[in-house]
């Protein structure tokens, strides 16, 4: 869920115990002072992946390729720095702007100071866990949305831009992070709401064509689609009211879907 701790009529305990994850405790984990909340909040669930708006959208790369893939760790690793608050400030979200400028001028010189302390303090406990989160929540979000399908007028929908995964011992580990599309649909519903919500959604994943796999989790599947391996996929989609494939048809959609998706120029 991404729903504060506590509501904001708490005053300053609220507003301390609602920021201390993402300003202080965040760095350690290897996300930067005050990044989360624009880069994932404001900016991935508003434009859901869209190329050209959301700047970890998927939709530009092919999602079977570890070189599209590099490429695109590249720039979230290094072009967030700038790229992010350039979003905030096109956006004339100029405190939102000033406010992950100054958090990551604080990462990099907590960091500095620290190396001048102890640089092997500093290197395990500020820069090996950016690298490693880097790597893992580019990968997760990669998977995530491997699989899109973008109307000929350029509409999307979030059942069609996102994975769903069930049946694996990770969803208890990842608070039911396999129902990434429902994630998507309602990014305000509780982790221990989701398999509810998804048997009552049913007919909106069997509709919207939605992909969903059973025993297999994210990670399993961006590098399945790194090994090409289309038919071990096909084996674990699962049917929930979307149109019937043969295992053919279903490897074809599947290979279609993680094209880079090109977008068309608007004409006068």
């Amino acid at each position: 869920t991404h729903r504060r701790l506590l509501k904001r009529r708490d005053g300053l305990v609220a507003a301390f115990f609602n920021r201390v994850n993402i300003l202080l405790l965040a760095p350690l984990f290897g996300v930067p002072c005050g990044v989360y909340w624009l880069h994932h909040i404001v900016m991935h669930h508003v434009d859901s992946n869209e190329i050209r708006k959301d700047l970890s959208s998927t939709e530009g790369y092919r999602r079977d390729s570890v070189t599209h893939w590099l490429l695109y760790w590249i720039r979230f690793t290094v072009g967030s720095w700038v790229e992010l608050p350039w979003y905030a400030f096109a956006r004339r979200r100029y405190a939102l702007c000033a406010g992950v400028i100054a958090g990551l001028t604080a990462s990099v010189c907590a960091f500095l100071r620290l190396y001048t302390v102890n640089p092997t303090a500093a290197i395990w406990t500020l820069a090996v866990p950016y690298v490693v989160s880097s790597v893992a929540m580019m990968l997760g979000n990669w998977s995530q949305h491997a699989f899109v399908k973008v109307d000929d007028d350029g509409g999307r929908d979030d059942y069609r831009s996102s994975v769903t995964v069930l049946n694996h011992p990770d969803q208890q580990r990842t608070f039911n992070d396999g129902f990434h599309a429902l994630h998507h649909v309602n990014s305000r519903l509780h982790w221990s709401e989701f398999p509810g919500a998804f048997v009552e959604k049913l007919a909106e994943h069997g509709a919207n064509d939605a992909v969903v796999f059973s025993g297999v989790h994210f990670m399993d599947v961006g590098v399945n689609l790194f090994l090409g391996r289309y038919g071990h996929l096909a084996d674990r989609y699962v049917n929930v009211g979307q149109p019937k494939r043969t295992r053919e048809e279903l490897i074809a959609m599947l290979k279609e879907r993680v094209q880079p998706v090109k977008v068309k120029t608007k004409t006068s």
